[in-house]
């Protein structure tokens, strides 16, 4: 299950979560939801991580960056993927394991 919750109300829910990376993204000054979208990096079947990368590097600057993993978000992880999370702050993004 992926559950987000901001200043106490559920954004990402386990109903509404989906397998792979949810990620929501708030605006850096006022904190207003500007992304809310999830990206199924598990299977081969959708190429979601080409759409993760280009979601990441379209994020302003100042922005905050949440992120949330459901069942299993590595296997078809792209190392795009991982570069781009790298490239603002993420260092153990090496580490996620299956499950």
């Amino acid at each position: 299950m992926a559950t987000i919750k901001i200043n106490g109300q559920e954004i990402v829910t386990g109903e509404n979560s989906r397998r792979g990376i949810n990620l929501i993204v708030l605006n850096g000054s006022d904190h207003k939801v500007i992304l809310n979208d999830s990206y199924n990096t598990y299977t081969a079947k959708r190429d979601d991580s080409s759409r993760l990368v280009k979601d990441l590097e379209s994020i302003p600057n100042g922005s905050v960056v949440i992120a949330s993993i459901k069942d299993d978000g590595q296997k078809n992880m792209s190392t795009g993927v991982m570069l781009a999370f790298k490239a603002m702050g993420a260092n153990d993004l090496w580490k996620l394991g299956y499950k």
